[in-house]
């Protein structure tokens, strides 16, 4: 995601949130960063109170358990760039460029 693209999804669902405030404690936080997109339309984010990762979705809010939680971004980065270089999956999901970009493509 580019930092215009992290700025423009953050605006957006931190205004979605102030207009239903209701919606806050599980479909969005003003504190997380989204920094990625995820394959089923969400993005990924960093919680800067806790270093970890998740995903949100506009169905079903955050997620702070499953596939998409890092113990930190580090982690994240770390555990894909030696799945880049050693041609493994992480979690299932095989690691490719295409056009410059990081793109992943599940494979049983």
């Amino acid at each position: 995601m580019s930092v215009r693209g992290m700025q423009r999804d953050w605006q957006l669902t931190c205004d979605i949130t102030l207009d239903d405030p209701e919606l806050s404690p599980y479909w969005w936080h003003g504190r997380l960063i989204p920094f990625g997109y995820d394959l089923t339309g969400g993005n990924l984010f960093i919680d800067p109170d806790t270093g970890r990762t998740g995903s949100f979705h506009n169905e079903d809010g955050l997620r702070m358990q499953g596939g998409d939680v890092w113990p930190s971004y580090l982690t994240l980065l770390k555990v894909t760039a030696r799945a880049l270089e050693r041609g493994e999956p992480v979690r299932g999901w095989h690691p490719g460029v295409e056009k410059g970009r990081l793109d992943w493509r599940f494979k049983d």
